[in-house]
């Protein structure tokens, strides 16, 4: 959930692309050293908030969705396909 070291060490790893395996706790936090690196992000799930329990949904809407306006500033857009 450090976004600094996560950036940092996504830029002395020369990545071009970080796949998130993680937990959905910590989307945003890789979503967002992503962002800041520009490098290509992809995650198995959407996230949720640990401090959340049981949101209504759509709780992705809350996230990830938010991210949308960073991305275009810097010319690129995200996807997201979900299945339920």
């Amino acid at each position: 959930m450090d976004v600094p070291a996560l950036s940092k060490l996504i830029q002395s790893t020369q990545s071009q692309i970080v796949i998130n395996l993680g937990t959905a706790y910590i989307n945003m936090s890789v979503l967002e050293a992503c962002i800041e690196t520009g490098v290509t992000y992809m995650d198995t799930a959407i996230h949720e908030d640990p401090a959340k329990v049981c949101e209504d949904p759509p709780w992705y809407g809350n996230y990830e969705l938010e991210t949308q306006r960073p991305l275009q500033k810097k010319g690129r857009e995200r996807h997201f396909r979900h299945r339920f």
